[in-house]
């Protein structure tokens, strides 16, 4: 059985095959849509996913269950929301550790010290804001 493609309609007409898009045949601007597209999809899919858990979690009877191909089990987290700083120091339940002081580091690998493979390049796409028009 042959699977039929998929539609996607933040692709352009002429990259409808979602599993096989020819992305560089696109422009900066429907990459950048796109992106913001999927951005949206994937914060709509977990949302769903939220709310297919709690209903899971309503329906459970037990603390693990099994249900087909599925199992469901209920663990404890703990949120200790409701104790302050000052009330866990008092009680001695904070710990210090020790972590790289990434700015320093960062002004010393800029002064050329040489601390190793430090750079990484990443891209962050954004929407541009609309510039606001003035009523005469």
């Amino acid at each position: 059985m042959s699977e039929l493609p998929i539609e996607n309609p933040y692709l352009p007409a002429n990259h409808q095959d979602i599993d096989n898009p020819d992305i560089d045949a696109l422009s900066l601007d429907e990459l950048g849509y796109l992106h913001e597209r999927f951005d949206h999809d994937i914060d709509h899919l977990d949302s769903g996913k939220v709310e297919v858990r709690k209903a899971i979690f309503d329906k459970m009877e037990t603390d693990s269950e099994e249900a087909g191909n599925y199992t469901a089990s209920k663990y404890k987290k703990y949120n200790f929301k409701g104790l302050s700083k000052e009330q866990a120091e008092e009680l001695g339940f904070i710990k210090v550790t020790k972590t790289i002081d990434k700015v320093k580091a960062k002004k010393a690998h800029l002064n050329d010290v040489d601390l190793g493979e430090v750079e990484v390049v990443v891209v962050l796409v954004l929407r541009k804001k609309k510039e606001v028009e003035e009523n005469d």
